[in-house]
């Protein structure tokens, strides 16, 4: 592993610990954590099929990093090619290419949780936005959430918190994923409970649908994933809503927040690969090349009222200084719209700053100069969506 890799790391994490995933859920059965009836009641499906046996030695990797200061530089061919946009919420099971590259080489998903700054915590109630949603097809963090609570009285790094004074990435690596829950799944008209004009219209099982649901249609828009599937999650939380046109100040604080996280996850990533952390690889496999690929969406831009456009544009060259690629899930054509007019907007600032580029050179950009652009587009703070 390179040493500046192995430097990084030693200076921003805060902490790396391995936890079998059966030992912690008997600790704290996630049945048990939840106060919401029909959050309970998904519960029990995930765990319906468990095969004991089968997964008695699945373990997970929580770690925790301080923030992580950005470069005033960085450089590249060009912002957007290590960028796509999908219309639809995370699939988990994406194989992604980018730019012809050959499949061989060693990818590794990460999806970015939309998090407070208490790390998953708000998945007893009946809040149900990103967060929320994918903590319920991953119980497993419900039960990792408690013991760090309690480990961390001892060991304040193993804290469950992404912020406190600034930004603290947490990542899980390796997190089961027992279930996948269609929240696109619109209500049957067959159906006398669903029967009337207010529930024929209604836009999945997202935010307060889920709650309001039937424990029926919730579990018709379920899968049970036996055996359960493994997502590498990263943990960030936006800043809270502003109003009016966005500042230098702003922008740089959210690009902080992104870019810690998403360096963390590339050198994380390098760690747990090069070090074999799981002992699942072969040698040839530990040896061979990587690519870290982060699945994201609109962070920020629901209960804290973040502009879309904005905030693909600041990920996007998050992920680039980070070294990670970047899969944007813009849900609807609406949302798509706008991240493409993220993209447009990019590759208009990198040729006012570079007019005369050629595709084959790497350009150097000043992270300042890309913030002022934006700042001169005077985009504004949006409205919060209740979520």
């Amino acid at each position: 592993m390179d040493n500046k890799i192995i430097k990084d790391i030693e200076r921003s994490r805060k902490i790396s610990k391995k936890y079998n995933i059966n030992e912690i859920e008997e600790k704290y059965v996630p049945i048990s954590l939840f106060m919401n009836s029909k959050k309970k009641f998904l519960v029990e499906l995930s765990y319906r099929d468990k095969n004991e046996e089968e997964e008695k030695d699945e373990s997970l990797i929580f770690s925790r990093y301080d923030s992580i200061r950005y470069p005033s530089k960085f450089k590249t061919t060009n912002i957007t090619k290590d960028v796509k946009l999908t219309k639809n919420y995370y699939l988990y099971d994406e194989e992604e290419t980018f730019n012809g590259e050959e499949n061989d080489i060693k990818n590794y998903n990460w999806h970015v949780n939309f998090a407070d700054s208490e790390l998953f915590g708000f998945f007893q109630n009946a809040t149900f936005a990103q967060d929320e949603y994918q903590v319920q097809e991953h119980p497993c963090c419900c039960s990792l959430r408690e013991v760090l609570k309690k480990e961390s009285n001892m060991n304040q790094d193993l804290l469950p918190k992404t912020h406190e004074s600034r930004e603290s990435p947490c990542l899980i690596f390796n997190a089961q994923r027992r279930i996948h829950l269609d929240i696109t799944e619109k209500s049957n008209n067959n159906n006398n409970e669903n029967n009337n004009e207010d529930n024929q219209n209604l836009p999945g099982l997202y935010g307060r649908n889920f709650v309001e649901a039937s424990e029926e249609r919730i579990e018709n828009a379920t899968t049970i994933l036996n055996p359960p599937t493994h997502t590498n999650i990263v943990a960030i939380a936006a800043p809270k809503g502003f109003s009016g046109t966005y500042t230098i100040s702003q922008l740089t604080n959210i690009l902080s927040i992104s870019y810690s996280g998403f360096r963390a996850v590339y050198l994380d990533t390098h760690d747990i690969h090069f070090n074999n952390r799981l002992n699942n690889m072969s040698e040839d496999n530990v040896n061979e090349a990587l690519s870290v690929t982060i699945h994201t969406g609109h962070w920020g831009c629901g209960a804290f009222g973040g502009n879309k456009v904005v905030m693909c544009m600041i990920q996007i060259i998050a992920s680039v200084m980070a070294g990670c690629r970047l899969v944007y899930h813009t849900i609807d054509d609406e949302s798509h719209e706008l991240c493409e007019e993220a993209l447009n907007n990019l590759e208009e600032y990198q040729n006012q700053l570079h007019p005369n580029k050629n595709d084959t050179n790497q350009l150097t950009f000043s992270v300042f100069s890309i913030l002022q652009l934006i700042v001169d587009s005077g985009y504004k703070w949006g409205q919060s969506d209740g979520n």
